[in-house]
C-alpha cells in the first residue's frame, strides 16, 4: 500500500496526533508498502513551539530581573523572620495581599519555567 503525500492515519500508526503535533516520517523509495517496524523506527514528532518562551526574549529577561529577583530578596529577608518568630501577616491587610500575590507570582514562574526553551 503506497501512502500519498506522506500522510498517515490514526488507524495505521496507532498514534493519535493532537492539534499541536505534526507527524511525518520518511518513506523508503521504491517500496509499495511498509510494515509497523519500519514506521516505528522512523516516526518523528514535531511539536509546535507556539507556547514556548525563548529564554533570551525581552519578556523573560524583564520577568526574571524585574519581578522575580525583588520578590526573592523580599522572601529571603521576611521568610526566616516569619518562621523564627511565628509572626504571620494580619489577615486582609496590604502585607497579607502582597504575600498572597508573591505566592501567585511564584506559581506562575514555575509554569513559565516549564514552558521556557533552551
Amino acid at each position: 500500500m503506497l501512502l500519498k503525500n506522506k500522510q498517515i492515519s490514526k488507524a495505521q500508526s496507532g498514534f493519535n496526533p493532537c492539534l499541536l503535533c505534526f507527524v511525518r516520517f520518511p518513506l523508503k523509495v521504491g517500496t509499495d508498502d511498509f510494515d509497523a517496524k519500519d514506521l516505528a523506527g522512523s516516526l518523528i514528532i514535531n511539536v509546535s513551539d507556539a507556547w514556548m518562551v525563548n529564554p533570551k526574549n525581552k519578556f523573560r529577561m524583564v520577568w526574571d530581573l524585574g519581578v522575580m529577583i525583588p520578590l526573592l530578596v523580599y522572601l529571603m529577608v521576611l521568610l526566616p523572620f516569619r518562621l523564627a518568630f511565628d509572626n504571620e501577616a494580619p489577615r486582609f491587610t496590604w502585607v497579607y495581599w502582597f504575600e498572597f500575590f508573591s505566592d501567585m507570582v511564584a506559581m506562575t514562574d514555575i509554569f513559565l519555567n516549564f514552558r521556557t526553551g533552551n
